[in-house]
């Protein structure tokens, strides 16, 4: 049984044992869905085949290619006719923390940003009203609370 459960547009996490796990960060461009949507009838098998396949691929069997600082992963993956339909950004444990925006045409971690894409997004944050979580939205533990001292 899952566990999370969608509440006004949050997750409400709830923890459990066996829960416990990763998972692949990553984003489909609608590009590389949008060709396929054109002969939907013809192609839609395959294109499910694809995109499945390419998940897998990138989550699963990552490849990596040399550079000159030593082996970098790929994280794109062809889908219809776009190179970089499926990019995988990053694997996150459910016990993780981590934060991804949305700049420069792709999802990043926040702690990989420059200086200059930092100052966008605190002038962006700042435009933007407060969100008010579900009453049951829980964000931490009461330990991880309490170490953060927010009670």
């Amino acid at each position: 049984m899952h566990s999370n459960t969608e509440t006004h547009g949050f997750c409400v996490p709830t923890r459990r044992e066996d829960d416990l796990g990763y998972a692949h960060i990553m984003f489909l461009r609608d590009d590389a869905i949008r060709i396929g949507k054109k002969a939907e009838a013809d192609n839609r098998q395959e294109l499910e085949s694809e995109i499945g396949k390419s998940a897998l691929d990138l989550s699963l069997s990552p490849q990596y290619v040399p550079t000159a600082e030593g082996e970098e992963r790929i994280t794109a993956a062809k889908v219809g006719h776009c190179s970089n339909g499926l990019e995988w950004v990053d694997e996150v444990h459910t016990t993780d923390r981590r934060v991804f925006v949305w700049i420069s045409n792709c999802l990043r971690p926040i702690n990989e940003l420059n200086e200059i894409e930092l100052a966008v997004i605190k002038q962006i944050v700042s435009k933007q009203q407060p969100l008010q979580p579900h009453a049951s939205f829980t964000p931490f533990t009461e330990d991880e609370a309490a170490k953060l001292g927010l009670q």
